[in-house]
């Protein structure tokens, strides 16, 4: 465009200039809704009771009808429907009980399911606008209801887990064989397999090869500790923002966070545990990276000396340890300790690459779209579904797609038979969901540890996403597919127009 201008001011707000709501619309869209909810579970489980809130101003809400939903795990199992008190006066709350939910609680055992901690139980409810339909006795069926604009949800959280997930406990996918595990070393190069698996890793290095069946299924893990910024983190096309305290991108560029490596990486392997170790520490390496046409990276290598960018920024140190189970699946353990006086980071987090043909996805996490720590109101647990885009939601490329507390992933590759779509309401629901990705291929990601990951699926890399202007010049990777997953990220704020991101959703240094 002309000079001066504002690049992409115009065309970042919450509508996308073809009329799409950005993900912070559908976040407004719950705090503005005009019903609210709370739960309570009466002890003896004898009554189950729904606190009806009206935030509506001038109205009643006879124009609108729920239904609840009780999930297991994250899948659906039973469904209900349920209307609101008559003439309902505006900013008041009534109680409902709901009968037919006591009735689908104590035929599904959920009882014992909360008593034993077991599996995480959530109760969803959807609010629909039905207008005159509910005055005139029509919406009997949640089937109907589906036909009406949703415009109020609520999630309750009935048990959960404390412990990290049981790698026993997760659904069964693909095929998965028994055998002996291996571990060999030649010519500096390491060596764990089972049966038809097999992870390979050079010595001085914490990359490695993830082959089943000799077909690559993961090409390396790397440290993460950059994401593509957003406007509020800074506008990428302004260079006036490089030195402004306001804006964390100029400090990350100047740390080198957008090209880290490792180096003093030492190797080691563990026999009885049939594991190998790295150790290694991290490091920036700043204007390690160009990114022609990006004013604030420019500003980089205009402004600093060569000395400056010659440099490697200690970062901190990063353990890797990778080991294979007797069925062939890959465990892997990341740990970082990074230094006390590195602030404000983007995220914390590992990257990996996966064949291309993997574009289907499935998984347990909040959702079902794009969530951070600062910005998931809206955001429910639950098993979703999705494909992986070729695109950008916006239109200067940046950090999109996150979702939090991820529970585990399924990627898959078509099966000419149809999408990959979630199983619901089967008796055996686990059974149902093998069934559904039985003939495919495909690999499943899935965390053990007590703290639940947060993680991104994309075509891109951040720093591919970094150096693009406008969506339309973003080139998708043809061969892979890349994979990130962090124990922290960084909140998204309103930085480009209001205040920075609070303190509780930043990211510092120290383990991870």
């Amino acid at each position: 465009g002309e000079t001066p201008n504002d690049a992409n001011f115009n065309i970042n707000g919450m509508i996308s200039p073809d009329r799409q709501p950005h993900p912070a619309m559908i976040e407004f869209k719950k705090i503005a809704q005009p019903v609210d909810f709370s739960f309570k579970l009466h002890a003896d489980r004898s009554e189950f009771t729904i606190r009806v809130t009206n935030q509506r101003c001038f109205s009643s809400l006879d124009d609108l009808q729920w239904k609840w939903t009780l999930k297991m795990d994250g899948f659906d199992l039973e469904e209900g429907t349920c209307s609101f008190p008559k003439l309902m006066k505006p900013k008041t709350e009534e109680d409902v009980i709901v009968s037919t939910l006591k009735g689908a609680f104590d035929r599904l055992s959920l009882d014992t399911v909360i008593q034993l901690g077991t599996a995480e139980v959530h109760l969803d409810i959807a609010v629909f606008c039905v207008g005159g339909a509910t005055r005139q006795g029509r919406i009997k069926s949640v089937s109907e209801l589906q036909d009406y604009p949703e415009v109020a949800s609520e999630q309750f959280a009935l048990c959960t887990r404390s412990t990290g997930i049981a790698v026993h406990s997760l659904p069964e996918t693909f095929h998965q064989r028994p055998g002996k595990q291996k571990l060999s070393e030649e010519d500096s190069k390491f060596t764990l397999s089972s049966n038809c698996c097999r992870a390979t890793l050079y010595e001085g290095s914490t990359s490695f090869e993830y082959v089943q069946d000799s077909k690559t299924v993961v090409f390396g893990i790397r440290p993460n500790l950059f994401r593509a910024p957003t406007d509020n983190d800074a506008v990428k096309q302004n260079g006036d923002q490089f030195n402004d305290p306001s804006k964390p991108l100029g400090n990350w560029l100047r740390l080198g966070l957008d090209c880290v490596c490792l180096d003093e990486v030492v190797t080691s392997e563990s026999l009885s545990l049939s594991s190998i170790t790295s150790n290694a520490n991290i490091y920036g390496q700043p204007g390690k990276q160009s990114y022609p046409g990006i004013a604030l990276a420019e500003k980089l290598l205009s402004s600093a000396g060569e000395e400056e960018l010659n440099r490697k920024v200690h970062l901190g140190s990063y353990t890797q340890t990778i080991k294979i189970d007797d069925n062939g699946a890959l465990h892997v353990e990341a740990l970082f300790d990074l230094n006390e006086s590195v602030i404000d980071l983007p995220r914390v987090g590992i990257e990996l690459a996966v064949p291309s043909e993997l574009k289907e996805m499935m998984f347990f996490a909040d959702g079902p779209g794009e969530n951070y720590s600062d910005r998931s109101y809206s955001s429910h647990a639950g098993v979703y579904e999705g494909s992986i885009s070729d695109s950008s939601t916006y239109v200067v490329p940046q950090e999109q797609a996150n979702r939090m507390n991820m529970r585990w992933l399924v990627l898959a590759e078509p099966n000419g038979r149809g999408k990959l779509q979630v199983p619901k309401f089967s008796e055996d629901i686990k059974s149902t969901f093998r069934g559904a990705v039985s003939d495919r291929q495909g690999a499943m990601i899935a965390s053990t540890s007590d703290e639940m990951p947060q993680f991104t699926v994309s075509r891109h890399t951040d720093v591919s996403l970094f150096s693009t202007r406008h969506v339309n010049e973003l080139k998708h990777d043809q061969d892979r597919i890349f994979i990130r997953i962090d124990a922290a990220q960084r909140g998204l704020g309103s930085g480009s127009c209001g205040p920075q991101t609070l303190e509780q959703y930043k990211v510092n240094g120290g383990k991870y």
